[in-house]
């Protein structure tokens, strides 16, 4: 193993843990769109973050009032490239959703966080 690829991991994984702190606490005065991304970036799962806004009393504006969220509300925000967010966290949880939603077989963190620096 060459000392160069050790390097590239340990810089990797700081990088990772640096997002992962900065973008873990989500704050009750963050707008809804910000909170699914942070969720997103923490859970990777869009269910979970529908499951939770909807258990937490969020809905969306429907023809006969409101109506829950769905998986695929879910994803749409989290595919808008004009969402309002931090552009590093925009394009890290951008790219962990394609990876996901692509069907990854490489489930393994490290590998999703290739080249995820902007």
């Amino acid at each position: 193993m060459k000392i160069e690829y050790i390097d590239e991991q340990l810089e990797k994984y700081a990088y990772m843990k640096e997002c992962l702190l900065k973008y873990s606490e989500i704050k009750a005065n963050e707008a809804l769109e910000v909170k699914i991304f942070k969720m997103y970036l923490n859970i990777e799962s869009t269910t979970k973050i529908a499951s939770w806004l909807n258990q937490n009393g969020y809905r969306l504006p429907s023809i006969k009032g409101q109506r829950k969220y769905r998986v695929t509300d879910i994803s749409e925000i989290l595919n808008n490239k004009e969402a309002d967010v931090d552009e590093e966290l925009k394009y890290i949880v951008q790219k962990l959703f394609k990876a996901n939603k692509s069907g990854a077989k490489q489930k393994e963190w490290d590998k999703r966080w290739q080249g995820y620096r902007l």
